[in-house]
């Protein structure tokens, strides 16, 4: 960095404060017809250099740390997909994914698709056919109240085959590295079958619990 200095009349005395990792220069007073000396003038050098140098410092650590937040959050949101899955009458994983979280945090998980009843009905009130669908972090376990959706059809809505959008979410807490999230379902009465379809889940990282 060059620098340039024009001196007037009267003359600008300047001290210098070193603090940190940053030089700078102040201003104290005004002396009028005071001449520079020459490690005056060593120290203003000295200042304007550590702050070039930290300039460019700085800028380097910007980049750095803007590719790190850009890498965090491609390893911080997972998404998995499955078209269709038939459902029976205890808990089953549907569908999972693993999350990579780059530290200890909280993941908010959201499922969606489209339940589908295929004869799971008739024109018997004792007829009836419900869909549960939720969200969990461990493998085959009935979710929270709180993660699920129901889907309930009496028999004295008719025969014919019934479909609906679902979706379910939850928040659970990580740790740092590989997390694995599910989407999990069952059925239960009627006859025919049941099952979901255009099943999505998304699970995003983040450090605490909205």
């Amino acid at each position: 960095m060059k620098i340039s200095l024009i001196f007037a009349s009267t003359v600008l005395v300047v001290f210098i404060s070193l603090a940190g990792n940053a030089g700078t220069v102040t201003d104290d007073y005004d002396v009028a017809n005071t001449t520079l000396t020459a490690t005056m003038m060593n120290n203003i050098k000295a200042a304007v250099n550590d702050n070039d140098s930290n300039i460019s410092t700085n800028a380097s650590d910007i980049v750095t740390n803007t590719n790190n937040i850009n890498s965090i959050v491609a390893n911080a949101v997972a998404t998995a997909e499955l078209t269709s899955f038939t459902l029976v009458t205890n808990y089953t994983d549907v569908l999972s994914l693993t999350i990579n979280a780059p530290a200890a945090g909280y993941v908010h998980v959201t499922a969606t698709g489209m339940i589908q009843l295929s004869g799971k009905t008739n024109a018997s009130s004792s007829e009836f056919a419900s869909v549960y669908v939720g969200v969990t972090n461990a493998a085959n376990t009935t979710p929270l109240s709180s993660n699920f959706t129901r889907f309930y059809r009496n028999g004295t809505d008719g025969t014919g085959s019934y479909n609906i959008p679902y979706s379910a979410q939850g928040v659970f807490p990580v740790t740092e590295g590989s997390n694995t999230l599910y989407i999990v379902g069952r059925e239960n009465g009627g006859s025919g079958s049941a099952g979901i379809w255009y099943n999505r889940l998304t699970a995003t990282f983040q450090a605490t619990q909205m």
